[in-house]
């Protein structure tokens, strides 16, 4: 099995886990994992589904941020199965990428009344980033082959 990832940047304080994708239907169509942020005063976790037809899926819309370290106009939306999980994408100009990770309930994305936690992340658009998406995609990978 397959150690959750921690993702921290330093000098920033903030951390993403991704646990280890499961099956959990045998199908190798539909996999979930736990996602936790931490921060100071910010402690949150949900399961996210992520699908193989994801349009796009998460390792796609990961290579495609670390392709435009140039930059991009606007924001770049990923979004889970269900929406707990939702990342956001935004290209300073200077070399910066600015991530924002924001966790909802898994059994009740949609509701008003749910909570979330969002933190962001400052990524460095080159090297940084590079390797950002490199751990991500090699550890959905060695679960499950998708995107």
């Amino acid at each position: 099995m397959v150690a959750p990832l921690v993702i921290q940047l330093p000098p920033q304080t903030a951390r993403l886990v991704l646990h280890p994708l499961t099956d959990p239907l045998g199908d190798e169509d539909m996999w979930t994992f736990r996602v936790e942020l931490h921060d100071e005063g910010i402690n949150a976790e949900t399961t996210a589904t992520v699908a193989r037809f994801d349009n796009p899926p998460l390792t796609t819309y990961l290579r495609e941020l670390k392709e435009a370290w140039q930059g991009w106009p606007g924001v770049r939306t990923w979004r889970s199965f269900e929406q707990e999980l939702r990342l956001d994408a935004c290209h300073d100009g200077l070399g910066h990428v600015t991530l924002r990770v924001t966790l909802r309930p898994p059994a009740q994305p949609y509701a008003d009344e749910a909570w979330s936690a969002q933190i962001a992340f400052v990524i460095e658009a080159g090297e940084q980033m590079t390797g950002l998406v490199d751990a991500i995609t090699a550890h959905i990978r060695a679960e499950c082959q998708i995107g």
